[in-house]
């Protein structure tokens, strides 16, 4: 797995879960899976391990992925109200 495709990904799998969840503790959910990608990538589990300065990466990666989680919220939230009127 590569670091350059995982992230989007990620991000992308942030988004669209918390869109399809549609409440604010979607938000949890980076704070969980951003620390466990770099965790894995750190010790081998997948991936080809990280370089120097990977923890600004990694807390770059979490404040990104908040950030695609509330705008899943707000867009989920969004369609929502827009199908039931």
């Amino acid at each position: 797995m590569d670091v350059d495709v995982a992230v989007p990904v990620l991000l992308a799998v942030l988004a669209v879960s918390a869109a399809l969840i549609r409440r604010w503790w979607a938000l949890v959910v980076p704070l969980a899976a951003v620390p466990f990608l770099y965790a894995g990538l750190r010790n081998g589990w997948w991936g080809d391990g990280v370089g120097e300065g990977w923890q600004y990466a990694a807390v770059m990666v979490t404040a990104m992925g908040l950030l695609a989680s509330a705008l899943g919220v707000v867009v989920g939230r969004a369609l929502a109200r827009n199908v039931r009127h």
